[in-house]
């Protein structure tokens, strides 16, 4: 990452994180870091190594009734030196993504229509 991008990174993550955390105790001390690396799991697990750090992830998406899948997640569970806590994303958008899919199923048309023979004709 460019120095000049990276500055520019680390400044904006500094100022979203002090909005973030501005209604917090005191004794919370947050850092911004912008950091390039070969994948996302990889790079969270080598820069929290501190005493003190904990790493938070977001879970990812639920398959059906399965566990959350999350790579990123996955990878700094099994690979993290310090404590992960993985967050499950919000309820509200959970349902919001339910009803995006709902809504685009219509918009495709619908169930796929078949032709005689029980193949699929030529709109689906």
């Amino acid at each position: 990452m460019p120095h000049l991008a990276r500055s520019a990174a680390t400044r904006l993550l500094t100022a979203v994180l002090n909005d973030v955390f501005a209604a917090t105790a005191g004794d919370l001390h947050v850092d911004g870091l912008a950091v390039a690396g070969r994948s996302a799991g990889e790079t969270l697990v080598r820069i929290a190594q501190r005493d003190g750090d904990l790493l938070v992830v977001g879970a990812g998406r639920r398959r059906g009734r399965g566990p959350w899948r999350s790579p990123v997640a996955r990878h700094c569970l099994a690979h993290a030196s310090c404590p992960v806590l993985t967050v499950p994303p919000s309820p509200l958008q959970l349902d919001l993504e339910a009803m995006t899919r709902r809504r685009g199923l219509r918009r495709a048309g619908g169930p796929r229509r078949r032709a005689e023979g029980g193949v699929p004709g030529p709109d689906g």
